[in-house]
């Protein structure tokens, strides 16, 4: 596969589980998600608030998602990195209709299988952006 090839299915990939996360498609997630998904909380940054595995990282965006409808819109440009599987930039969070949107920092890693050549996400980090 060419690098174009890989840049372009990776940037879908993040591009799909952005969309399912925005719409509450908790199946498309799943799907997405690698058995080992990581997710770091943004307003929890110690260890203790990182869930690990798809199952619990699925159970607490249901929860979450579906009690505060979170949005987050990745701004341009978007960094993409084929060889670490990488897809980082900033962003914009908004926890619940109306609030104000947070500006955050975000690095999705992704993973391919060797055999399929999907990409599946494995670690979500997202921090607030200094520059609030």
């Amino acid at each position: 596969m060419s690098a174009l090839i890989h840049y372009e299915s990776l940037l879908a990939t993040f591009n799909k589980t952005v969309h399912a996360f925005n719409n509450q498609d908790f199946k498309e997630l799943e799907r997405l998600m690698h058995p080992h998904a990581v997710l770091n909380r943004i307003h929890h940054r110690k260890d203790v608030d990182s869930l690990w595995g798809r199952a619990d990282v699925i159970k607490h965006l249901n929860k979450k998602l579906k009690t505060d409808k979170t949005q987050f819109t990745p701004i341009a440009p978007i960094s993409v990195g084929i060889r670490t599987g990488t897809v980082s930039g900033i962003g914009e969070w908004q926890d619940r209709p109306g609030a104000t949107p947070e500006k955050i920092s975000y690095s999705f890693i992704f993973v391919q299988d060797c055999d399929t050549k999907e990409w599946s996400l494995l670690n979500m980090d997202a921090a607030l952006h200094p520059e609030r």
